[in-house]
């Protein structure tokens, strides 16, 4: 039976390399944590979510971030093939849809009736 130690340190956050010719080369794109997924498909803005995804997603070879939350409108002025590629490698790993109206509509819980 796992215990609370084997669950907190288990490494359950694979990357996958991504080839971003438009960059000129490979980069490393992880899952997200459940917060920072639960987070960023709660925003109803879907302004710049490629970019805003690539912040978090994009990581290097030691699984720290290469970028901050504060990049996230210098990447949107980056090319939209280049993010593109990038969003769709993280969707997949992290399980939700590959364009903004799957973000938008993630999994909302229906409210209850009053009925």
């Amino acid at each position: 039976m796992l215990s609370r130690q084997d669950i907190l340190q288990a490494d359950d956050l694979p990357t996958v390399e991504v080839d971003v010719p438009e960059w000129g080369g490979n980069l490393l794109v992880r899952m997200l944590t459940a917060l920072e997924l639960e987070d960023f498909t709660a925003v109803d803005d879907n302004r710049n979510v490629r970019a805003r995804f690539a912040v978090l997603a994009v990581v290097n070879e030691n699984g720290k971030r290469l970028f901050t939350d504060d990049d996230a409108e210098a990447l949107g002025g980056k090319s939209m093939p280049a993010l593109e590629t990038v969003w769709k490698a993280g969707a997949k790993l992290n399980g939700i849809g590959q364009d903004e109206d799957a973000v938008k509509n993630f999994e909302k819980t229906p409210e209850p009736s009053s009925s």
